[in-house]
């Protein structure tokens, strides 16, 4: 396995860079507990085909949408990314009236926190903290340890992947700006065409 780590990540950069992004976008990968590595694998696991028991919980699932940037290009309000539950799960039942949070586990780093806004029931919002780079992942929780483990006994639902780049994310803003700038621009011209047809 080891022997084609290596080869795996050439074949990873060549093809980043092929879509126009950083062949490298942080200097460490993420690491994170077994009981996530765990929740990620049962995706790809058919119930019952394994005859021994594993000894680690079993996580509600977590979904994230796409960033939602701001409404205006050159806001600095960070992106925001909307996550997804099932406020029924046993989980979510038992913490019912505390603040629920957005834990963020990203390269070497210890964990950060957002508070998720909730928007409907089992739906909520929160923004990306700055200088996440490269693969995240981020879990909903109403307590804020101080390392990846302790967060993954603390995680309400999730893990869920992320993979995150501010550079790419502030291109794009900008990229909105000058589209932005452009409709502006023939907008204006529209108008004082309009005048000057009116004036003739």
């Amino acid at each position: 396995m080891s022997s084609i780590l290596t080869v795996e990540s050439r074949h990873d950069a060549f093809f980043r860079h092929i879509e126009g992004k950083s062949p490298n976008p942080a200097p460490f990968d993420t690491g994170i507990s077994d009981i996530w590595a765990y929740n990620l694998a049962l995706s790809f696991i058919v119930p019952g085909s394994c005859p021994v028991e594993i000894a680690l919980p079993t996580l509600p699932t977590l979904n994230v949408s796409e960033s939602t940037y701001p409404r205006l290009a050159n806001s600095t309000e960070p992106p925001l990314r909307e996550f997804e539950w099932d406020p029924a799960q046993m989980t979510f039942v038992a913490e019912a009236g505390k603040q629920l949070l957005v834990g963020w586990v990203n390269q070497l780093n210890e964990p950060v926190y957002t508070s998720l806004n909730i928007t409907v029931e089992g739906k909520g919002t929160t923004a990306v903290p700055p200088g996440m780079n490269g693969a995240a992942f981020a879990v909903v929780t109403t307590q804020q340890p101080d390392n990846t483990d302790d967060l993954a006994l603390a995680t309400l639902a999730g893990p869920v992947l992320l993979t995150l780049s501010w550079v790419n994310m502030i291109e794009d803003i900008h990229r909105l700006f000058y589209i932005e700038w452009i409709c502006l621009m023939n907008s204006s011209t529209l108008i004082l065409n309009r005048k000057r047809k009116e004036n003739v």
